[in-house]
């Protein structure tokens, strides 16, 4: 019992050492911070990108999927090394532009085919963010429903519109897409105005745009996009596209085109192979179909684009270090884990990625480079949906559209403003072996205040950054909270039912799909937790860890007495551990919280309850 004592005051020692900033500690290298857009790339592009550079301290972080938030760190010094982001533009990103290194001169830039990287080039040559794979985007036909009732499959423009007049006599919905959210829109105004976006006209205007940073209005021109605009509008008469459509989900889309009761959809052709895969569908891609005469064409978005830190860069010896994950990042063997259950268009010389033969009606786009990366800034999003909204719902003609999207464009937008001072201290977000992380500790603790639970056990990958004692907005309290449905559990379990619990998330779940669960890729991945200590042994290889010891209020934790506990862990995840713990389907028996966790901590900290102080919690040997 002594020694349990000595060790649980030996962990505090620490720990506070470490929060008074010792200078041991500040001389220590800080890990590379590799800020990810979305926790999917934690279950093998992660881990593949950790093993190939065994000698590098790495801290994956799943940050967010908006520019405005690393913005935001930039603007309190703490802009991460490496980013990625997918919902991505030049226009959005040009604030950055003096804080990035520029890649133009490196070989990763070199790889990337020309035609992708003019995208990514600014005015003056600069070259700050380079895309990885892209996926397809484009539309599919139910086949069998076509076989079925003797209807040829589309080919072009004109037999699209014919087969569209054919289900529609049949009392099957011809067209059917997820209209509801921004990147439909976005999406289908686009790619059906490929064949003038390419022109010249079309490019010098994108240039004009991206080029021009969003507090300064550039709307669209009088020539490409009042032609889109009509062609959209052709396009939702032509394909019997009807008002209350503007509110379909993608359960809506899914349900509809499974049960046969449309025959065609716009898609991602990761998403339909997924759909050929799983429900035995008979899918055909075909490509935007080019209206007046203009080409076919295929839609595409990169997996991502990254970038890197300039400030990180003035290191040589970080530069290098940099530069050696990025190349990891960007290699073949990285872009194959990020396609490994789907299909991606390679961007660069050095990345063979084979496709489908489920494709095969669109290969002959990819290998004639007949493909347009989308244009995808925040306003640019926001715009397709008003004004396509507007013209769904028969409120708008194609030249009212247009006039609607191109005064919102024009409209400058002004950042929400940092007007909260919600925190007296700043932690870092720096992990330490003997400790845990200061951020990642004092939101637990808080938040198993606002849970009202003994124990509170966080997946590692659940915040998302430093705790700053200067301004915030509501948005970017939120932006603390990793963004992919992170969700509260609450039941009273055991100690044993805890230990068992932890014991997955430290040492990973064997035999389980990649799709369901995300296991520790580094220390860096440990789990978060409050009300109680623990303590792991790590293995030679980063990502193997066993589970010592549990403490709860500076004793072993009693495995037959009973704790409140609450996980906090995205639901599909989190279902297998559950399953996994006790036999039970699901979650079942863990009480879902009303609140996503984002809005449960934006909740907390706008009540004006403090933040409360950060604790140790782990012990790395």
């Amino acid at each position: 019992m002594k020694k349990k004592l000595v060790l649980v005051l030996l962990l505090l020692a620490i720990f506070l050492v470490s929060a008074c900033g010792s200078n041991k500690e500040q001389k220590q290298e800080k890990p590379i911070t590799v800020y990810l857009w979305s926790i999917e790339l934690l279950r093998e592009y992660a881990p593949y990108v950790q093993s190939q550079l065994p000698d590098l301290d790495i801290h994956f972080v799943v940050g967010n999927n908006d520019l405005n938030y690393y913005k935001f760190l930039n603007e309190k010094g703490s802009l991460p090394d490496i980013i990625t982001c997918r919902r991505f533009s030049l226009h959005d990103a040009v604030e950055l532009k003096e804080q990035l290194v520029d890649l133009k001169n490196t070989e990763e830039a070199a790889t990337i085919f020309t035609g992708y990287l003019e995208n990514y080039k600014y005015p003056d040559g600069t070259i700050c963010w380079l895309p990885l794979c892209g996926e397809a985007e484009l539309f599919v036909a139910n086949k069998d429903l076509f076989i079925k009732h003797g209807i040829p499959l589309p080919k072009d423009y004109k037999s699209f519109k014919e087969a569209c007049a054919s289900f529609k006599a049949l009392g099957i919905k011809p067209f059917v897409s997820d209209w509801y959210y921004d990147y439909t829109p976005l999406a289908i105004l686009q790619g059906l105005n490929i064949h003038e976006l390419t022109s010249r006209e079309g490019q010098l205007w994108r240039s004009q745009y991206e080029n021009t940073g969003e507090q300064k209005a550039v709307g669209l021109d009088k020539k490409v996009w009042p032609l889109a605009f009509q062609r959209m509008e052709s396009f939702i008469r032509d394909a019997y596209v009807e008002p209350q459509d503007d509110n379909n989900l993608y359960e809506d889309m899914d349900a509809l085109l499974i049960s046969g009761k449309a025959a065609m959809s716009r898609m991602t052709a990761n998403v339909a192979l997924d759909h050929i895969r799983r429900y035995g569908m008979n899918l055909v891609m075909l490509p935007y179909f080019g209206q007046d005469g203009g080409e076919d064409w295929l839609l595409t978005y990169p997996a991502f684009q990254v970038a890197l830190n300039k400030a990180s860069a003035q290191n040589e010896q970080r530069k290098q270090k940099m530069m050696r994950i990025l190349s990891v990042m960007m290699s073949e063997g990285a872009q194959r884990k990020l396609g490994s259950r789907n299909d991606v268009i390679s961007y660069s010389r050095n990345a063979e990625l084979k496709i489908s033969p489920l494709l095969e009606n669109i290969s002959p786009f990819i290998e004639s480079n007949r493909i347009y990366v989308r244009l995808a800034s925040t306003d640019f999003f926001a715009g397709s949906k008003l004004a396509v909204s507007k013209m769904l719902k028969r409120e708008a003609t194609a030249e009212q559209a247009y006039r609607i999207m191109d005064e919102y464009l024009r409209k400058p937008k002004q950042r929400e403003e940092l007007k909260l001072k919600p925190f007296d201290k700043a932690y870092s977000f720096t992990d330490s072996k003997q400790g845990g992380n200061e951020a990642n500790s004092a939101m637990a603790n808080s938040l198993r205040s606002y849970y009202g639970s003994d124990i509170l056990v966080a997946a590692g990958h659940s915040f998302t950054g430093p705790i700053f004692n200067s301004g915030y907005s509501e948005k970017m309290l939120g932006y603390m909270v990793m963004p992919n449905y992170l969700e509260s559990f609450t039941k009273q379990l055991t100690g044993a039912e805890l230990e068992r619990l932890l014991k997955l998330y430290v040492e990973g779940v064997p035999d389980v799909d990649v799709y369901s669960a995300v296991n520790p890729v580094n220390y860096h991945s440990l789990p978060i937790t409050s009300g109680m200590e623990y303590v792991v042994k790590q293995g030679q290889r980063h990502d193997a860890f066993t589970l010592k010891q549990l403490l709860y209020q500076g004793k072993p934790l009693d495995k037959n007495k009973t704790y409140r506990v609450t996980v906090l862990d995205k639901k599909t995840f989190f279902t297998v551990l559950a399953e996994k713990l006790d036999g039970h389907k699901g979650s079942e028996g863990f009480t879902c919280g009303e609140k996503r966790v984002r809005e449960a901590w934006q909740a907390y900290v706008m009540s004006g309850k403090p933040l409360l102080a950060p604790s140790p919690y782990l012990t790395v040997e």
